[in-house]
C-alpha cells in the first residue's frame, strides 16, 4: 500500500470519527429505569426531566425511560404521582446510565385535603378557562387509523391555545399522573371505538359548541393503569364505556375539579406552574 492511499484512508477515517467525536461532546444521555423502592415493580409514567428545563420524559409500562439533550447539565429530576420526588446529580456532558427507586407517599402525605383549599392554583385555571380559544376538528377530516384520531382529536393543540398576558405562564400538563392528564382544548371527550368515515350522527364531531373526540383501547389503558392501589378515588369500578371524560379547562370544570399546585420554576425567564387536579366528588368521572 503506497503513502497516498494510506493517508487517503486516515481521511476517511477522521471523516467518520470527527462527528462521532461532536457527539460525544455535545449531546448528554440518560437512561434506566424506575421502579418502586417498596415493591421492586416498575413505576410507569413517571416524569423525568433535566432540572430547570423543559426537557422531560416519561417511563414505560416497564419503568424505561431515554432523556437526552445537546445541552451540559448536573441534574435530574425524578417524579411520579404518589412517590415522594428525587433529584439526583449527574457530571456534565456525560451520558449515564441510571437505574432508581422512589418511595412511596404514605396516605398521609397525599395532597388530597390540601388541594381543595388552593384557591391560587385555581384561579389560575379559572383565567386559562376563560382565554381558551375553540379547538375543533377541520369539517369534513375523518382519520382513518387509531393513531390519526389521537393525533387529530386529542394531542393536536395549537401552538398559542393560551390567550392574554395574565395566562401566558399559566400551567403545564404531563401525562405523568391520574392527576395531571394530558391537556384537551376540548370540553368533553367521547370513547367511540369504530369511528367510521360516514355515520349517521356524524354531525356530532363538527359542533361548534361541543368538540368530541374518540378514546382508542390504547389510551384508556392508560388512564386506567394511572390508578394506584392507595390512589383509587373510583373504589375500583373505573368505567368508561358510554360515559365521558370533563376537560380540566372545560367551562364547567371548576364544578367537577378540585385544583392544587404542583410545583413551580423559573425557566428561561418564565414562570411555569404545573397544575393538578382531583374529582370534587369520589364517584365523579375523570
Amino acid at each position: 500500500m503506497n503513502y497516498s492511499s494510506v493517508l487517503r484512508l486516515l481521511m476517511i477515517w477522521c471523516l467518520i470519527l470527527m462527528p462521532l467525536f461532536g457527539i460525544a461532546q455535545n449531546e448528554q444521555v440518560i437512561v434506566g429505569q424506575i421502579i418502586d423502592g417498596t415493591t421492586l415493580h416498575p413505576v410507569a409514567n413517571a416524569t423525568i426531566r433535566f432540572s430547570k428545563t423543559l426537557i422531560v420524559a416519561h417511563s414505560n409500562s416497564e419503568g424505561y425511560f431515554f432523556l437526552r439533550s445537546d445541552g451540559s447539565h448536573t441534574k435530574v429530576d425524578f417524579s411520579a404521582q404518589g412517590y415522594a420526588s428525587r433529584h439526583l446529580r449527574i457530571k456534565p456532558n456525560r451520558s449515564a446510565v441510571i437505574n432508581i427507586k422512589l418511595r412511596p407517599l404514605k396516605v398521609s402525605e397525599l395532597p388530597l385535603e390540601v388541594c381543595r383549599q388552593d384557591t391560587v392554583a385555581k384561579s389560575i385555571i379559572l383565567q386559562v378557562i376563560q382565554h381558551k380559544p375553540v379547538n375543533n376538528p377541520e369539517v369534513g377530516f375523518h382519520p382513518s387509523t387509531e393513531s390519526e384520531r389521537l393525533k387529530a382529536y386529542v394531542y393536536h393543540l395549537p401552538p398559542d391555545w393560551i390567550q392574554g398576558t395574565q395566562v401566558a405562564d399559566a400551567a403545564t400538563y404531563s401525562i405523568d399522573s391520574l392527576c395531571s392528564l394530558p391537556l384537551f382544548t376540548e370540553d368533553r371527550i367521547y370513547r367511540q371505538p369504530d369511528f367510521p368515515s360516514v355515520r349517521e350522527d356524524k354531525e356530532l364531531f363538527f359542533n361548534k359548541e361541543l368538540s368530541v373526540s374518540p378514546l382508542g383501547k390504547e389510551y384508556v389503558r392508560r388512564l386506567v393503569g394511572l390508578l394506584l392501589p392507595h390512589q383509587n378515588f373510583y373504589d375500583n369500578k373505573v368505567i368508561l364505556l358510554g360515559h365521558y371524560f370533563i376537560s380540566p379547562i372545560a367551562d364547567n370544570a371548576i364544578l367537577h375539579y378540585a385544583y392544587f399546585m404542583k410545583d413551580s420554576d423559573v425557566v428561561q425567564g418564565r414562570k411555569i406552574y404545573t397544575i393538578g387536579f382531583l374529582p370534587l366528588r369520589r364517584n365523579d368521572f375523570v
